[in-house]
């Protein structure tokens, strides 16, 4: 053998190794993705590049292996191409978001061809071929056998086995083989806000803080207790609690549901259904936005557009509108989730509209809206009350920046712009820091920004940015100096003077956080079911305790109404009751008075209704 022969062959054996380096750089930057929990959707797009550029780069070298005639190689290349499509049309009934296959089955299937490759340069090429062939079909084989019902909130794939029966298809069943029989409340009553009720999204002042109610923090020793369980239909709708009902959206099959239930029990009480079913593959199905209560009646807006006004006590339709037509919109691509909100005699909803129809603001008593105003063309956010007095205004923020709105009139008071770097839709509700100043946060476009309203209440100004934290998922608290909530699918807390991040600890998926303010602490329902109290402590992540509440991928907002917590996901929702602080002595003898018995009713056993 000649030197020049033996160069060649060394050269060949080493470019043996490129196609296994590129797919072990495209499973590296999975495994740091995942390790270290990188904002998820700046992450996603850089991730698709690498991925992109890695495969394209694995062409070139696929198509330099000499060992194989063109022919084979063509061949090869057309079999992948081929088997990709095959499973994907096999599976487009278990796997609708194509994405998962990127992610998971292109790496899968070049690590099998560069290492086959490279094991297998003795044999002759028509046996390493047909092997190629072989190793394609057994890598995209197991997908045959699983089900992706849509994403976690770190963008990772919700996968189940194929035969299991979906949360919704139980809900179903149960339903079929034990019909609900509603109890409907006498016409004549009419539902009332109670003290300590939860009437809209994100509680009385969308700002996800209960005020006047402290309770035991010693989850060790007196833990909550799960008064009921219930199956639901799918929806990322929350919960409101007014005079003893608990109010939530679901999917039913294809009808969307407004229900009531007994907040003591579970027991369902009324359901208004509409026809119609929106589901996209990245989130699913059902409804997004939460209820509203005003003087007796509830709010209600479903993913379709439908926004209705029924009987709080009954469920009767008073009157119904079509957002999308009422403001020439199109449908959002994961659907209408904004909760609509009352201010004064207006129910306010965003709705995207053209030609200043970004807001909408309807008569309570029904009919087209009394006016429409310029307000963006997209967002997931829900329009907000702030201020008070004759300084009282609508918050929206949007794809064009936050808008200040005058709620009798819909006239911009103020506006603050946003620089957009990637088109992220915003998503978060802006978070109050006293009389004068909001935090805004949208995750890979700047991150979070604290903005001031100048003393004329006619503009606003930025105070600081930062790009370390990237709420993009998750809503924020505010207290004593320092903002509670998730960069990426973290929980961190950030100094809201200075802008520094303090900690970021705590792995709870994309949950949801509730603020105690009379006793400084906390509850986060987890991506993954479990309700978390930790303490607002701005050195370090304290957690006090955590319970299992729920099963599901919960993305809902908690709610809580009294010392009673509830929570929901996809699938299922229950009722805690979390030990009041000043009640324990008697909780502990027995709650002989009947006072302490209203206020901590009769624990019953959980059970499936």
């Amino acid at each position: 053998m000649t030197a020049t022969a033996s160069v060649q062959i060394g050269r060949r054996k080493l470019g043996d190794w490129i196609g296994p380096l590129l797919v072990l750089l495209m499973w590296g930057f999975w495994l740091v993705g995942r390790l270290l929990d990188v904002q998820t959707f700046a992450w996603f797009l850089i991730t698709m590049a690498v991925y992109l550029v890695a495969s394209l780069l694995f062409l070139v070298w696929w198509f330099t292996r000499s060992s194989f005639t063109w022919l084979q190689r063509l061949a090869v290349f057309a079999w992948a191409i081929a088997m990709a499509v095959v499973f994907h049309l096999l599976t487009a009934r278990t796997i609708a978001q194509p994405f998962f296959l990127v992610q998971v089955g292109m790496p899968a299937v070049l690590t099998v061809w560069a290492f086959w490759v490279l094991a297998t340069r003795g044999l002759p090429g028509r046996i390493r071929t047909a092997g190629l062939f072989a190793a394609m079909v057994v890598v995209w084989s197991p997908f045959l056998l699983i089900r992706e019902t849509g994403f976690h909130g770190n963008l990772q794939a919700d996968v189940h086995w194929r035969w299991t029966p979906t949360g919704e298809e139980m809900y179903l069943a149960e339903r079929k083989a034990e019909p609900a029989t509603p109890t409907t409340a006498p016409a004549a009553r009419m539902l009332e806000l109670r003290p300590g009720d939860w009437p809209g999204f994100r509680g009385p002042d969308r700002d996800a803080t209960v005020r006047n109610l402290r309770i035991d923090l010693n989850w060790s020793q007196n833990p909550p207790k799960i008064l009921w369980k219930e199956r639901v239909g799918p929806a990322w709708s929350s919960m409101i609690i007014v005079d003893g009902c608990v109010f939530t959206q679901e999917q039913r099959a294809d009808r969307e549901a407004v229900v009531c239930r007994d907040a003591m029990t579970g027991r369902e009480i009324w359901s208004h259904e509409d026809p119609g079913r929106f589901e996209e593959s990245m989130s699913g199905a059902g409804p997004r936005a939460t209820p509203e209560f005003a003087k007796g009646r509830i709010y209600a807006q479903g993913a379709l557009g439908k926004l209705n006004c029924l009987d709080g006590a009954t469920g009767r339709l008073i009157w119904s509108r079509d957002v999308g037509k009422d403001a020439d919109a199109a449908m959002p691509m994961w659907g209408f989730c904004n909760s609509p909100l009352v201010m004064d005699d207006r129910l306010i909803v965003f709705a995207g509209g053209e030609g200043h129809k970004g807001m909408l603001a309807y008569p309570l008593d029904g009919g087209p809206p009394v006016w429409t105003a310029d307000a963006g063309k997209v967002s997931y956010a829900s329009p907000q009350a702030f201020g008070s007095g004759a300084d009282r205004q609508i918050l929206m923020f949007t794809n064009e920046g936050l808008f200040a709105l005058g709620p009798s009139t819909g006239q911009t008071r103020w506006r603050f712009p946003i620089e957009s770097k990637v088109g992220l839709p915003a998503a978060l509700q802006a978070c109050p820091i006293g009389p004068d100043s909001l935090v805004l946060g949208n995750g890979a476009d700047f991150g979070m920004e604290r903005i001031r309203i100048a003393s004329d209440g006619k503009s606003a100004s930025r105070q600081w940015v930062t790009p370390r934290v990237k709420p993009n998922f998750s809503d924020m608290v505010y207290h004593d100096g320092f903002i509670y909530g998730f960069d990426g699918t973290v929980f961190c807390c950030v100094d809201a003077n200075t802008n520094a991040r303090r900690w970021r600890e705590g792995r709870y998926g994309a949950g949801q956080v509730i603020l105690l303010e009379d006793q400084g602490v906390m509850i986060v329902s987890s991506e993954d079911g479990q309700a978390i109290l930790l303490r607002c402590n701005p050195d370090r992540n304290e957690e006090l305790g955590r319970i299992q509440a729920i099963s599901g991928k919960s993305w809902n907002h908690p709610a809580i109404a009294g010392n009673r917590l509830y929570v929901r996901s996809d699938s299922e929702m229950a009722c805690i009751e979390l030990n009041p602080a000043a009640q324990l002595t008697s909780t502990r003898q027995g709650r002989s008075s009947s006072a302490e018995s209203q206020s901590m009713p009769v624990r019953g056993a959980i059970a499936w209704r």
